[in-house]
């Protein structure tokens, strides 16, 4: 079957994804209605020429510092280009082409019509992997050398299809980003809604790894770590501990956390997967 991306996005994330475009597109209105409020509607006194230049003056302010931010932005894009090409390791048919072949395919299978470019670096043992798009529409993943160490190829699978979920969901799109940017003000939101991304980009892993057992396996090295230990993990168990804490405190641990914990995202691999055989 076809990928279907309408089909892997989780719930929350198309609840939270339209509340914080309408908060978004709400508060960009707002601030143009009332600019252009007092620019028309201000009487042509001394006191509202004087509210007229403060709102001028602001607005030019503004427009400065939204300049500033895209130069420091630019300049910032070209230091960590510089950074990973020097000092990270570029996967491609001459390096590592065992990987790179995992990543060809799980792009093709996701129909994104060019490869991500993807980089293992020296993590000290930090197991980590995550996606990037710095200009344009180049897509980047890089993969920390804990996490291939640890993990198995069809692990790896799995979390090369997940971060590969992030590019094709949208969730890295600069226009979503600008247009959601006041939801940002908003207490526990963007935490909520970056939650709701890890369940869909779990989905779309476990498309890609096509395996429920690697699927849920490579989420639990994430908590375990251990290469020696990798095919010793008992899944069961593992789900059995979302258990052992009370609904509050697992409640009151998410709020400021912009990935949902390990053994809930294992328990809602599995019931997705039961519900939708790939």
């Amino acid at each position: 079957m076809p990928f279907n991306i309408a089909l892997h996005i989780s719930s929350k994330e198309k609840l939270y994804k339209f509340i914080s475009l309408a908060i978004g597109v709400l508060a960009y209105v707002f601030i143009i209605s009332l600019y252009l409020l007092i620019l028309n509607f201000t009487p042509a006194t001394e006191e509202g020429l004087k509210i007229k230049n403060a709102v001028n003056g602001f607005t030019f302010l503004v427009f400065v510092y939204i300049g500033l931010a895209i130069i420091i932005a630019m300049i910032s894009v070209r230091i960590i280009k510089a950074k990973m090409f020097g000092n990270y390791v570029l996967v491609n048919e001459q390096q590592f082409p065992h990987i790179y072949e995992i990543v060809k395919d799980s792009s093709k299978r996701l129909g994104l019509k060019t490869v991500p470019e993807v980089f293992i670096y020296n993590s000290q043992g930090i197991m980590n992997a995550f996606a990037m798009r710095l200009t344009g529409s180049k897509k980047y993943i890089c993969l920390t050398s804990a996490i291939i160490d640890a993990d198995n190829d069809k692990q790896i699978r799995f979390v090369i299809g997940h971060e590969l979920g992030h590019h094709v969901a949208g969730h890295l799109n600069t226009w979503f980003r600008i247009l959601a940017f006041p939801n940002l003000f908003i207490p526990f939101l963007p935490f909520a809604l970056s939650r709701a991304r890890e369940i869909t980009c779990d989905r779309i892993g476990h498309y890609v790894a096509d395996d429920i057992h690697d699927s849920a396996s490579a989420l639990q090295m994430l908590a375990c770590g251990s290469a020696k230990l990798n095919h010793l993990m008992n899944h069961e168990a593992f789900h059995q501990q979302e258990k052992m804490v009370s609904p509050l405190w697992r409640f009151y641990h998410e709020l400021f956390s912009t990935h949902p914990r390990l053994t809930l995202r294992v328990a809602e691999l599995k019931k997705w997967a039961q519900r939708n055989p790939n």
